[in-house]
């Protein structure tokens, strides 16, 4: 469901309120109609979605899914996603894809542009970059930040838990009325689960393994161990902060 309030989850789906075999009714079919629920493989529940395309010809599978994308600040996109090497490689250079819309109903509905390209060689691109290798027949877990900020988009890859790439760009024209996410399959079955968009607070998430600095104020005491010139400790010794600016070692 959408949320009203900018700050909390805009988008979620896991697929697990939708019976095997049919297609969730969110959702909307373009290009190839071989597309439904699957209950396996899946990832953290027991349901994913699954597209497959024309193994060899030109007619891939693709799916949107209805979010408005805020103008403003940082939106994260997290998914599970796993490419197959069931198919052959027709018209498209790519075994799965993701990206945002304007418009649904065909596969060239509006306007937009692609954020991932899955190839099935194990190598994935996006924005323009090498974004290193991917599992092939496995879920790989992704997630796209994408921040609007003074006419530029920055966008910043991290996949299976590893930051790959921060491109920015000017913003385009089309891109205050993205409001579809859309996932392609080229001429190969993929599955993707667990998405979901959120719009990040003014200050945005932490990195992943990314401590946050202590916030000094007043006189702070650090115990540590130390030495005199001389080389003998210095009984009590204490690293003393005054107000983040400067530091001295005194002791009791």
């Amino acid at each position: 469901d959408q949320a009203e309030d900018p700050d909390e989850t805009l988008l979620e789906a896991d697929f697990e309120s939708t019976p095997v075999g049919q297609y969730p009714a969110e959702w909307t079919k373009a290009g190839n109609s071989n597309q439904q629920v699957v209950d396996s493989p899946a990832t953290s529940g027991d349901r994913a979605l699954e597209l497959t395309g024309s193994s060899g010809g030109c007619w891939e599978a693709i799916a949107d899914r209805e979010a408005e994308i805020p103008d403003t600040g940082e939106t994260e996109i997290s998914f599970s996603i796993r490419p197959t090497t069931n198919g052959q490689t027709g018209c498209h250079n790519h075994n799965a894809a993701v990206g945002l819309r304007t418009a649904t109903g065909s596969w060239n509905a509006g306007n937009g542009y692609e954020l991932l390209n899955f190839h099935p060689d194990g190598t994935v691109s996006g924005a323009g970059a090498d974004l290193g290798s991917y599992q092939v027949d496995a879920w790989n877990d992704v997630t796209i930040r994408y921040t609007r900020s003074d006419g530029e988009v920055t966008l910043t890859y991290v996949i299976n838990g590893e930051q790959r790439a921060t491109t920015t760009r000017d913003t385009r024209d089309f891109e205050d009325a993205l409001s579809y996410f859309r996932v392609k399959s080229g001429e190969y079955t993929t599955q993707i689960d667990d998405l979901e968009i959120e719009h990040a607070d003014e200050d945005g998430p932490d990195q992943p393994g990314e401590e946050q600095p202590p916030e000094f104020g007043g006189q702070n005491y650090l115990n540590v161990t130390a030495q005199n010139s001389s080389g003998n400790p210095i009984e009590g010794a204490e690293i003393v902060l005054y107000d983040d600016s400067y530091a001295l070692i005194d002791s009791r």
